[in-house]
Parts: C-alpha cells; sequence; structure tokens
C-alpha cells in the first residue's frame, strides 16, 4: 500500500481513469444515435425512390390510359380520365418534392452527423491515448525502486531523484539548493 502524496495521486489517476472511461460511453451512445440516423436517411432515400418509381408508373399509366382511350372513351370520359390522372401526377409531383426536400435534409444531417461522429472518433483516440498514458504513470508509480523525488513545477509530477527531466511534460528539473530539491524547500 502507498501512502501519502503517492495515494493521493494514484486516487486522482483512478478517479480520471473513471471519467474517461464514462465519456467513452457517452462516445459510444453519440455513435448509436448517429448509425441510428443514418438508418433513416437510408430509409427516406428507400421512399424517394419508391415515389419516383411510382411517379414513372403513373406517367406509363396515363400514356395507357391514354390510348385506351381513344379507342374505347368518348371525348368527354377522355378529358376526365386525364384530369385524373393529372391531378395524380400533380400529386405524386407535389409528394416526390417534399420528399426530395426531406431527402436533402437527411442528407445534411447525415453529413453532419458524419462529421461529428468524425469528431468524436478523434476525441476518443485522444482519451484512449490518454487513458493509456495514465495507466502507464499508475503502473510508474507503484514501482517500489523510486526514492528521494522531485516534483515537477509545470506538471506537479515527482520524479525520480536521478532524473533531470520531467517524467511527464519534459520540463528541465529545477536547481538543487544546498543538497535538496528546489521544490521541498
Amino acid at each position: 500500500r502507498f501512502y501519502g502524496p503517492w495515494s493521493a495521486m494514484l486516487t486522482n489517476v483512478r478517479k480520471r481513469l473513471r471519467s474517461l472511461e464514462e465519456q467513452i460511453e457517452i462516445f459510444r451512445r453519440r455513435e448509436a444515435r448517429i448509425l441510428e440516423r443514418r438508418q433513416q436517411v437510408q430509409e427516406r432515400t428507400l421512399k424517394a425512390e419508391r415515389l419516383r418509381e411510382e411517379e414513372k408508373r403513373l406517367l406509363e399509366e396515363n400514356e395507357r390510359l391514354r390510348a385506351e382511350a381513344e379507342k374505347e372513351m368518348t371525348i368527354k370520359a377522355l378529358q376526365q380520365s386525364l384530369t385524373d390522372m393529372q391531378t395524380k401526377l400533380r400529386e405524386c409531383k407535389w409528394e416526390t418534392s417534399v420528399t426530395q426536400k426531406a431527402f436533402r435534409d437527411a442528407q445534411a444531417k447525415l453529413e453532419e452527423a458524419q462529421s461529428e461522429l468524425h469528431t468524436l472518433e478523434n476525441q476518443l483516440k485522444a482519451k484512449r491515448e490518454l487513458a493509456e498514458l495514465l495507466q502507464n504513470v499508475v503502473e510508474c508509480a507503484e514501482r517500489p525502486e523510486w526514492t528521494e523525488d522531485w516534483e515537477c513545477k509545470g506538471c506537479t509530477w515527482s520524479n525520480n531523484n536521478s532524473l533531470q527531466e520531467c517524467e511527464i511534460c519534459d520540463r528541465a528539473r529545477p536547481p538543487v539548493r544546498g543538497g535538496e530539491d528546489a521544490d521541498e524547500q
């Protein structure tokens, strides 16, 4: 067991590791939300494609009905059928335009989400590297052969007396006065 400043430092490092693990969990949840958004965009894309196919089918059906109407219907019946098809076509075009707008909006959201995901992945990578560094610090701190330490003025890390630079931030050791470290006076 360690006592004194080692114990407090190890406790702080463990707290920091727990905090990093919680942040990693937050990033995982954000990633799940982004994937869900991506799925929604894909579903909207499929819906837009189906509406385009329906529009194409309706246009083909309109042409077919025109041909049949010329053979079987009177001019008045043909005009009514044409009016109905034009109404359906307008409705379909309106639905298509609404869906295309929704698709563009979803696509913009997807790009934003992908950008956020990229940022989160970079942050997660940095946090993992920091966690690994902190784990190395904990392992170094638990080594029993360290004695007569000096504290770095930059990062407050306690360094082995034989070192001339801080292990963490590479800052030069302060000058020694009267046989003791300047940090200890």
